[in-house]
This record gives C-alpha cells, sequence and structure tokens, in this order.
C-alpha cells in the first residue's frame, strides 16, 4: 500500500507541475496523501450499490451554478471521502473552460477538483473530498460543495446544461455519488435524488430541461483524477432530513448588498412583519435559525421553504443607525439555507423574509422572521511567548480583538490534560506573570473567549503551545 500511495502521489504531483487547469485545497504532505488514498480508492475500488439515496441541488445564479449534496439517507455514520462528476454542455454559443471555486475551506477536509474537455465535445467536471482526521464531510447532514461558473466566449448569446454524471445503482442508471463511511472500506454508490440537470445563458436564466440520454459513467478501470480542486464543507454528522443549502456564499467580506431595482432601498427601520393585502403577504413567517461552527467567525443560515416564494432576503440589524441592512438576496424559491463568514468576536442579530417576484421585475415580500442572534468565536490567539524575568515567568501575546478576555492553560505533558490556570476578565491586557517556583518542564496554551448573546463564553481556538523549562 505504502509503493501505491508513493507513485500515486509522484504521478499526481507530475500533473500539477504540467500546468492543468486545477485548483487544490489542502495541506502539507498529510493531505495530498489523504487526497491520493481517496482518489485511489473511490476510483479503483468495485462499489456497491446501495439503495438510499444522496440528495443534490443545483441554483443558478446568472452564469454560475451553486452545488449542495445532502448526506446519503440512512447513513449514520462520518463520510470520510467521496466524488462526483459532472457534465457540461453547450446548445449555442461559444463558452470558455468553466471554473470551479470552492465554498469552502477548511484544514481538516481535502478538497480536489478537475474540468476537462471529453472527446464528445462536452465538459467534464470531477470533484473528490477526503477527510485527514476521520471528521464527517457534512456538516448537519449537508455540504455546500462550491460553484460551477460559466463564461460565455464571443458576441453571441450561449447556453448550456449542467447535469450530474450518471452510474450504475441499485436503482437503475442514475445520477449518483461514489463515498466511504467511517467504517468500511467499501466504496458505495448511492443515487441523488433532486440533481435535475439546469440550463445556464448569458442572461442567467435557469430552466429544468429533461435528462440528457443516459451514458453508464463507472469507470471500468483504475482511475486516477488527473487533477484536484475544489469544493466541501467540512463538518459532523447531521441528521438526515436537514434541508440541502443551495446559492454561493458572498467571499470572505461584508460589502453591502447592492439594491435589486433602481430606488430600491436596502435598510429598513425594526422591520416588522408585514399586513398586505395579496395572499402570500399573509403567509406565516419564515422560521430563521443561526448557528456557528465552533471556533470560527462563518456563520450558517437555516430555515424553512415558503411556497410560492422565488426567494429570500437576510436581514442584519445595524447597532449604530438601529435599523436593519439588507445582507444577501438569494434568488430561489427552495433555497433553505445559506453561509458566509462575518468578522470574529462579534455578536450579529438577523432577520429573513421570503419574496415573489412580478413580471415587471417588481417584488412582493413576505412577513419578517423573528429575529435570530449568534456570536462568532474570537480569533485564535497569535504570537504567544514566554519569558523569564527577576519577577517569575511571563508569558505574552498578541492581542485579540473583540476579545473580552483569556483563559490560560498548563500541563506537564505537551499532549496531556490541560489545567486552567488564570481567567483575565479583560480583552485589552495580553500579559500575566506566574511567580517562578516550577521544576520541571511545564507547557502552556491561550485562548481568547467572548460573551455570546445567550450570556455564555465562545471561545475561539487554542494559542500555540509554548513550553517552560
Amino acid at each position: 500500500m505504502k509503493k501505491i500511495m508513493e507513485v500515486l502521489k509522484e504521478r499526481m504531483m507530475a500533473r500539477f507541475t504540467a500546468g492543468n487547469h486545477v485548483k487544490m485545497h489542502c495541506g502539507p504532505a498529510k493531505g495530498i496523501l489523504a487526497l491520493l488514498a481517496a482518489a485511489w480508492l473511490l476510483a479503483a475500488v468495485p462499489p456497491l450499490a446501495v439503495s438510499a439515496a444522496a440528495g443534490a441541488q443545483l441554483a443558478v445564479e446568472k452564469q454560475t451554478v451553486s452545488i449542495t449534496l445532502k448526506k446519503p439517507e440512512e447513513e449514520l455514520y462520518a463520510v470520510n471521502a467521496l466524488r462526483f462528476r459532472m457534465y457540461v454542455t453547450v446548445h449555442a454559443g461559444n463558452m470558455e473552460q468553466p471554473a470551479f471555486e470552492f465554498a469552502a475551506d477548511g484544514d481538516d477536509i481535502v478538497r480536489s477538483a478537475k474540468v476537462s474537455a471529453t472527446e464528445d465535445g462536452r465538459y467534464l467536471v470531477d470533484v473528490i473530498l477526503s477527510s485527514k482526521n476521520s471528521s464527517d464531510i457534512f456538516i448537519n447532514g449537508q455540504a455546500v460543495i462550491g460553484s460551477l461558473i460559466l463564461h460565455s466566449a464571443g458576441s453571441e448569446a450561449m447556453q448550456a446544461t449542467v447535469e450530474v454524471a450518471h452510474e450504475t445503482t441499485s436503482e437503475g442508471v442514475q445520477p449518483a455519488v461514489r463515498y466511504v463511511n467511517s467504517v468500511s472500506q467499501s466504496v458505495q454508490v448511492v443515487p441523488i435524488a433532486g440533481a435535475q440537470p439546469v440550463t445556464v445563458t448569458d442572461s442567467g436564466a435557469s430552466t429544468q430541461t429533461p435528462p440528457a440520454p443516459i451514458i453508464p459513467d463507472q469507470p471500468s478501470s483504475p482511475v486516477i483524477p488527473s487533477t484536484p480542486g475544489v469544493p466541501g464543507t467540512p463538518g459532523v454528522p447531521g441528521t438526515p432530513n436537514t434541508p440541502v443549502l443551495p446559492g454561493k456564499p458572498d467571499p470572505d467580506t461584508n460589502k453591502p448588498a447592492e439594491p435589486d431595482q433602481p430606488g430600491s432601498t436596502d435598510t429598513e427601520k425594526d422591520p416588522d412583519n408585514n399586513t398586505g393585502e395579496s395572499d402570500f403577504q399573509k403567509k406565516a413567517a419564515p422560521d430563521l435559525k443561526v448557528s456557528t461552527k465552533k471556533g470560527t467567525k462563518r456563520v450558517s443560515f437555516q430555515w424553512n421553504e415558503i411556497a410560492g416564494a422565488d426567494g429570500y432576503q437576510i436581514y442584519q440589524y445595524q447597532e449604530d443607525t438601529g435599523k436593519y441592512k439588507r445582507l444577501k438576496t438569494i434568488f430561489q424559491g427552495q433555497a433553505t439555507g445559506y453561509t458566509k463568514k462575518m468578522e470574529y468576536g462579534t455578536t450579529y442579530k438577523f432577520k429573513l423574509r421570503a419574496f415573489q417576484k412580478e413580471e415587471d421585475g417588481t417584488k412582493i415580500k413576505g412577513a419578517f422572521s423573528k429575529a435570530a442572534s449568534i456570536t462568532t468565536a474570537p480569533d485564535k490567539v497569535k504570537s504567544f511567548t514566554i519569558k523569564t524575568k527577576a519577577d517569575g515567568v511571563t508569558l505574552s501575546w498578541k492581542q485579540t480583538g473583540g476579545a473580552d478576555g483569556y483563559k490560560i492553560y498548563q500541563c506537564t505533558k505537551k499532549n496531556g490534560k490541560y489545567t486552567r490556570i488564570k481567567t483575565i476578565k479583560k480583552g485589552t491586557k495580553h500579559k500575566y506573570v506566574i511567580p517562578d517556583e516550577t521544576t520541571g518542564k511545564v507547557y502552556y496554551k491561550v485562548r481568547a473567549y467572548v460573551i455570546g448573546a445567550d450570556g455564555k463564553n465562545v471561545y475561539g481556538e487554542y494559542s500555540s503551545i509554548r513550553r517552560y523549562n
């Protein structure tokens, strides 16, 4: 096995240096090996066709197709590696080679994608995700993989279809995904429910199209993806019925959203529920829930689908003005989620409403949800050092913006169980002196905290470990 991994690594790295159009998100050698292992396993090992289906949604906004996967039904264990493929077919005009962008980064998940032209004139997008530490690729049962970006070439209008590649499953030849869970080395192939093809045009219009002639797409011999690229979201096991998260997350910025129509406003004074006369406005307000992954600044929004909606608007409360400002408009009526990176160590309050779009472009806006609050974790403590002075051992670190305080931990073993020895209840203080009465080696680490919207502490990541003596 070790020899196989070395050969695979050499072949993969050779392709990287050859200039292939590929993006790869991974760590050092450990990440590359994890990806190679997943590629070898998912391509070379004969799969087992199982009946439990996964879920998928292809959401179109202008010339971008966002891809979200739902964890296979009845899968009780963490999914450590998965692979799926998509085809892009041009029906009118000309198109540059598509580009794939991942929705999120993470140290525990290696992501790879390759876009290549096929002999029949289509483009094949080959996506692989692999966990380096046995974590689940799916967060709360779903994974926002990334976005496929299509660029027209020339002045003629472009039209293209994007669809998930087919494989032989227990249900026949269908759109499918391959994956490996944490307790088995057998590759499972499951059909993907809801993976309807979508059509993308220059104007961004999208329609559901009849599936193209089904072509079994299962490799007949071991195949190593020529190169890797981008999807995924690291995660933990989730519930089977959690709704998928469509839509492409904004870049890691907080730029104000542009107004949807000329003359429209993107702020509202405490947006209470509307009481308009239309049936849509009288519908129940969405039930908005917000959450954040431990130690990060990424906020996840989830809500229930509102019948008849053409999209949703998320509003963020502004402390300085006392008003809500529109953060994001999602042009997808079936959307039930969205994720965005905010600022570290900050408390936010959001509301959400659905809307219907009239033929003239105006919006009929539904009732607002109740406000939902969340506090993101402070940043990781950085530049942690230990110095011995006359008055004792001085621990110091760089002040963490937004922190309400810090907690200091020590242990006599680097990887042992640490004990908290001091809580500093002041975010601007970034130094602590310990009397020099210690013999032997002692290890220290620090982490910042903020007081969350619910009154509980929200912690950032631990600093690097430093040794005294």
